[in-house]
């Protein structure tokens, strides 16, 4: 049976390439989403490493406290890293973090020498609680309440939504990994509750079969962006990369590709 790990990693900056978690949590709850351990980690800042002013502000990390913590950068990864070893088979989950977290674990562990791609080895699959709700708004849009600023602009901040659906998370908490962790778990269990057709579906494309079998199906499919969904069918895959495949957008008339082709072969 599968489990959950959630986690939450409070950085130095925004960059992954340049910069390393000073801070991070991980849940391991069983496919209930009831928890079954917790991991609470700081490090202390590494000597190459210029923390930017903007991540201590909006993490609270004070300058003391960088050169104060337990472990070494070297001594947390290598714990993350045995926590998933030892958690799996699971999917790994966060807030926004297969555009971010994700990224930085990669180049830490790549610059610690640790497996890179260790989120993504045997028994382990992926998911983004952020790409959840997005798809959920635009599939099931009454499951969670999405709160909207004076400006008219939705907000998808994880305090913000959290706090709008009556999960705790105050200002003063968001941003320190472990209450992030711990609201992420309960947004998702909202989540699941309320918009279960969705979740079931976002998780059934947490491994690259998921979506490499519905490219080859044929059949039509919506890709989701931010916060419209496109129509699209798979054509075919890359004959030296099987899981990269070309998809033909069908928002726009597949006549004006030939009529783009005839145009180009002109002008050569």
């Amino acid at each position: 049976m599968s489990s959950f790990i959630i986690y939450d990693l409070e950085t130095t900056g925004l960059e992954p390439a340049w910069n390393v978690p000073l801070q991070a949590a991980l849940i391991h709850t069983d496919e209930g989403l009831r928890p079954l351990g917790e991991l609470s980690l700081r490090c202390a800042l590494p000597a190459h490493i210029v923390p930017s002013p903007g991540a201590l502000l909006t993490t609270g990390i004070r300058p003391q406290q960088l050169d104060q913590a337990p472990m070494s950068c070297l001594d947390m990864l290598g714990q993350i890293a045995r926590a998933i070893r030892f958690w799996a088979p699971a999917t790994v989950l966060g807030y926004n973090t297969l555009r971010y977290d994700e990224e930085v674990l990669r180049y830490s562990f790549f610059t610690h020498l640790l497996p890179p791609y260790l989120t993504q080895g045997m028994g382990l699959k992926r998911a983004d609680l952020l790409v959840m709700l997005r798809a959920a708004i635009m599939l099931e849009p009454d499951a969670v309440t999405i709160p909207v600023s004076d400006d008219g602009k939705r907000s998808l901040k994880l305090g913000a939504v959290c706090r709008a659906n009556h999960i705790p998370l105050a200002e003063d908490e968001a941003h320190d990994a472990l209450f992030d962790a711990r609201a992420t778990l309960a947004l998702f269990r909202l989540l699941r509750e309320r918009a279960p057709r969705t979740v079931a579906l976002m998780l059934a494309n947490t491994h690259k079969s998921g979506p490499i079998r519905l490219l080859s199906s044929g059949d039509l499919i919506c890709l989701g962006g931010h916060s419209a969904l496109v129509p699209a069918v798979g054509i075919l895959p890359n004959p030296d990369v099987p899981t990269s495949w070309a998809a033909a957008d069908l928002s726009i008339d597949p006549a004006s590709y030939s009529t783009a082709r005839r145009r180009t072969s002109r002008s050569c």
